[in-house]
């Protein structure tokens, strides 16, 4: 999340000027109902076992810190969660940023894996690479996996290895059920086919116009986004696939 509260940007404005300034350890999650602005926190979870949990993070690291362990909420009342908060334990909110909206049931438990909770100051998160590799494929073989892109990304350019069909899914349900589409054939209905892209001998990689972007939609939403590469090479081959991305929420 990219999100500073209003007192943040103060105290960070204050510290660039020399006054000192640093946060109370440890910090804190906070989940919320509806999102808050940088001036106002947002409405915060209450009932069932809910309550902050102490965010571990990492060294800083290219102007980004993460989550060094998993961040469990247990035990959670029925409501829907649309966002997350990062507080100090002298109560000054830090952060906050939006999540995919996730429904929860009475005693479910939310789990943000090691890594999955990025923090910076500010401005556009820079240009990633992720490549997924299949093992070898027979000519239009079909390869069901996933793709670390983040809980929300956007897709700005492929590249593939050999000539393929490339398909990235909302939740592993609407992959399944979108496995025997014919290429030219819309999906139709709840498809949650966030991007496609064939790849042939001499296009075998695209700068995207309008740009994919998406966000894994599954109940207990992780980072790893549900994805179909067939390999339409003519031959048996390993069908490697680089997507370069944004990653707006992890």
């Amino acid at each position: 999340m990219d999100a500073l509260t209003t007192a943040s940007e103060n105290a960070l404005m204050g510290a660039l000027l020399g006054t000192s300034y640093a946060a109370t350890p440890p910090l804190m999650c906070a989940l919320v109902t509806e999102m808050g602005t940088d001036a106002m926190p947002g409405t915060e979870v209450t009932g069932g076992g809910y309550a902050r949990m102490a965010l571990d993070p990492t060294a800083v690291s290219d102007g980004y810190v993460f989550n060094s362990s998993a961040v469990t909420f247990s035990a959670m009342p029925t409501c829907t969660v649309v966002g997350m908060e990062i507080w100090d334990s002298a109560s000054h909110r830090l952060w906050h940023g939006r999540i995919p909206t996730t429904p929860l049931s009475d005693q479910e438990a939310l789990t943000f894996p090691t890594g999955s909770i990025m923090v910076h100051l500010g401005g556009l998160p820079d240009p990633r690479t992720v490549t997924v590799s299949t093992h070898t494929l027979d000519d239009l073989q079909t390869w069901g996996g996933t793709v670390a892109l983040g809980r929300t990304f956007k897709i700005i350019r492929v590249e593939c290895s050999h000539p393929c069909r490339v398909r990235v899914y909302s939740t592993l349900a609407q992959q399944s059920a979108d496995y025997n589409r014919p290429i030219g054939t819309l999906p139709a209905g709840d498809h949650g086919l966030i991007f496609e892209y064939v790849a042939d001998a001499t296009h075998l990689s695209a700068d995207l116009s309008p740009q994919a972007e998406g966000s894994n939609l599954e109940q207990s939403s992780v980072p790893d986004i549900a994805t179909y590469i067939q390999n339409r090479s003519g031959g048996n081959v390993d069908v490697s696939v680089t997507f370069t991305y944004l990653k707006l929420e992890v």
